[in-house]
């Protein structure tokens, strides 16, 4: 992938963190989804950030592993900032 395409890479990471949460691969899903979900927000990429959203509501909120808080939090920041009137 050439470095000039981050909207792309972030679309790739994102497919493949959803595709690695379908096979039960918890932690490599959580580290690839916060990867794509700086590069998402860093772009204002739809189609990254509509993918994360799929990959948050696939991965249990009580898991302990590796990477699961870290990306659970980052989503949770995301969500507050960009819908504040949800709550």
């Amino acid at each position: 992938m050439q470095p000039g395409y981050p909207r792309d890479k972030g679309v790739y990471l994102a497919r493949a963190a959803v595709a690695h949460m379908a096979a039960g691969e918890i932690e490599p899903a959580a580290a690839k989804g916060l990867r794509a979900l700086g590069i998402g927000l860093g772009t204002g990429s739809a189609r990254i950030l509509h993918k994360i959203r799929q990959l948050s509501g696939m991965i249990d909120p009580a898991s302990t592993q590796t990477g699961v808080a870290e990306f659970r939090d980052a989503v949770a920041v995301w969500e507050d900032e960009s819908c504040p009137d949800r709550s």
